[in-house]
């Protein structure tokens, strides 16, 4: 009874039955019954008695303890089960919503971990692993395979896909995890996609190649000519003010191409990483402000035209950009025609053309021309190259299109763009 008491109750209420149990075994015994008073010698009786009572004693406060520890500890483990489990749902949610790919290998290759963005899991796609060179990586160079040999990996592979798309650039960072005797080799395996990254590193390379060599023409010119005009100073002699003028017409037309291109340069960073204040823009407004600002009245017609909503700043340098280039090819001896035009279309977004009577684009050159610093009229005209380009840019922040056409009423270009219409019902209508 002790002992179930002592399993079934709190150690308070077991080691209460217990001295009751006691008391009433002492009390029996004195009194001539139970099995401690069938003994010859009345004192060997009591002597029985009390050892059992410190027995029963002993085993109810031994069997309740050791309950209460054996709960406490349970109460623990599942304290601590619960802890682990929240940590690792923690973690499981951290590594799946990281961009970078995780993969955890165990020594025989079998996949321990691996998160949403480790990629191939759906669609099973077939690919190889090469290295920069595009020689195909030997099985004994594989990032994952070298970090469970416990080395350590940083280095980027190239992944080509059998289905012929595009090669991915990716850059492995391969760990092997801390180990004992008993646990066989793992490693951690980290990709992240810098395929974009390498494009723009590259782009920002030709780019700053292109600056720079576009650069020096003007100032050397400028260079040229300030050192004829120095030359004739040093020499005591009056400078001829013809050749005064001269040097004067050249150096600012050379400073101008500089200013020109600076401002170029300018508006393509701001097009790419300045921020984007959507509000709705009156187009209408907008281009007849553009169009009184070039003095261009006579020569550019701008129709009633729909609101849009985009950054109004960008969206004055492309229309600044494609009235300019309408206003600038034009045939020579010929007065620019430009006209203004737009309409909304059926998925509420609105198209917006530039039409003019120039020079026209040649048909292999209506997707380059969008490239930077591709002049189709290069020899003919001079410019930066750049202005297209921020205009393709300016039309891809906006999440809109644009593209080259001929002009349908005879030669020409006709340039249209497609922006988001406005979100206010009643400055659509207005």
């Amino acid at each position: 009874m002790t002992g179930w008491a002592a399993l079934r109750f709190s150690t308070p209420v077991a080691v209460l039955h217990s001295v009751v149990a006691s008391v009433a075994v002492v009390a029996l015994t004195l009194l001539g019954t139970g099995p401690f008073a069938v003994t010859d010698d009345p004192r060997l009786g009591i002597v029985l008695a009390q050892l059992y009572v410190v027995v029963v004693v002993v085993s109810a406060l031994t069997l309740g303890g050791g309950r209460d520890e054996r709960r406490e500890l349970l109460r623990e483990v599942r304290h601590a089960q619960a802890d682990a489990q929240r940590q690792f749902s923690l973690l499981r949610t951290m590594v799946d919503t990281m961009q970078e790919g995780v993969v955890v290998l165990e020594g025989d290759g079998r996949v321990l971990l691996r998160n949403p963005a480790a990629g191939l899991t759906d669609t099973e796609r077939e690919f190889t692993l090469h290295d920069l060179t595009g020689r195909p990586l030997a099985p004994d160079r594989m990032p994952s395979l070298r970090a469970l040999r416990g080395e350590e990996v940083v280095e980027r592979i190239l992944v080509r896909m059998a289905d012929g798309s595009p090669d991915v650039l990716v850059e492995v960072t391969a760990t092997p995890l801390p180990r004992d005797e008993d646990t066989p080799p793992r490693a951690v395996v980290v990709f992240r996609d810098v395929t974009s990254e390498e494009l723009q590193r590259r782009e920002l390379a030709a780019f700053a190649g292109v600056v720079a060599h576009d650069l020096k023409n003007p100032l050397a010119t400028i260079d040229g000519w300030v050192a004829l005009l120095a030359e004739e100073i040093e020499d005591g002699d009056e400078p001829d003010p013809a050749t005064v003028r001269h040097v004067v017409v050249k150096v600012q037309a050379a400073s101008e191409r500089m200013q020109s291109l600076i401002r170029h340069l300018l508006q393509h960073a701001t097009s790419r990483d300045a921020a984007l204040h959507a509000v709705d823009v009156d187009t209408t407004a907008l281009l007849r402000d553009i169009v009184v600002g070039r003095e261009a009245g006579d020569r550019v017609r701008v129709e009633p035209l729909p609101v849009v909503n985009g950054d109004e700043n960008m969206l004055r340098q492309l229309f600044e950009n494609l009235v300019g280039n309408a206003l600038k090819y034009v045939v020579p001896g010929e007065t620019a025609e430009v006209v203004v035009d737009g309409h909304a279309t059926e998925d509420g977004a609105v198209l917006l053309a530039v039409t003019d009577n120039g020079v026209g684009i040649p048909d292999d050159s209506k997707d380059l021309v969008f490239q930077q610093f591709y002049r189709a009229h290069a020899t003919s005209y001079s410019g930066t190259g750049l202005g297209l380009a921020i205009c393709r840019r300016i039309v891809d922040r906006h999440h809109g299109s644009i593209a080259v056409r001929d002009n349908p009423a005879g030669r020409g270009t006709r340039i249209e763009v497609v922006l988001p219409g406005a979100r206010d019902a009643a400055a659509a209508v207005a």
